[in-house]
Parts: structure tokens; sequence; C-alpha cells
């Protein structure tokens, strides 16, 4: 008898977690580190995605018991709440993401972490491209 969903789903988390940590450990090493650096600098962290991964930037910000010096980067117009399918073609606009940036204060030393659920489309990867292009982590 197969054992129940909600344990066959628990296995199947822990163990895509398990994965992540072991082969992306370096990476989150290295990204722990220069988000302690930021902030022990009084610089920002900032985050951003397009559609539902708009989520994750929502997430660090306004939280009770999050950190104090975190931004969304949220534009309406990539946001599932208003017009879905619009949002879906302009996600893949090229030049949009410098646009998009233009309206923060980002600069060397802040922090960028951008949620893409494809990591294809041109607005997340332009918009990574030009926080590294401004000396953001």
């Amino acid at each position: 008898m197969n054992p129940p969903i909600i344990a066959r789903y628990f296995a199947e988390s822990e163990r895509q977690l398990r994965a992540v940590f072991e082969t992306q450990r370096q990476l989150l090493d290295t990204a722990a580190r220069w988000l302690g650096e930021a902030l022990a600098a009084d610089r920002w962290l900032y985050a951003f995605g397009t559609g539902h991964s708009h989520m994750l930037a929502e997430e660090i910000f306004y939280r009770a018991g999050n950190l104090g010096r975190a931004n969304p980067i949220l534009d309406d117009r990539l946001m599932m709440h208003k017009e879905a399918i619009e949002a879906t073609y302009l996600e893949r606009k090229q030049g949009l993401a410098a646009e998009i940036i233009a309206q923060y204060p980002v600069a060397a030393g802040d922090v960028l972490i951008v949620a893409s659920n494809s990591g294809r489309n041109a607005v997340p990867i332009e918009l990574a491209l030009l926080g590294r292009e401004r000396g953001m982590k």
C-alpha cells in the first residue's frame, strides 16, 4: 500500500530541498556572505520577479522579523492581478528592465535577487544584467 499523499509530498519536498542544498551550497554561502557584507555596510537588498515570481520580492518587504533594509522592485504591469495575459507578454519585452530599474536608487554594493520560473524571459534576465552593471551583487 502506498503511503498517504501528504507523506509522499513531504518526502519529495525534502528530497528536492536537500538536492538544492547539496548541489548549490557554495553559491548559497556566497549569497549569504554578500548579503551580510551589504547590510553591514548599510547597503540594500532588492528583489524582483515577474508574474507569480514577484511574490518573492514581496516576501522580503515589510514583514515582522524580516530585514529592515529590503526593497521589492515591483511593476504592476508584470503582475498577475491586473492583466495576466499582458503581463505574460511584457515579461518578454526587451528593454523594459532598464525602464524599471531606473525607478529605484540601486547602487554598487547593494544585493539583487531575481526570481524567474523559466529563466528565459527578457525582463528578469536584463534586470539581473543591469544590476550587475551597476555593481550590485
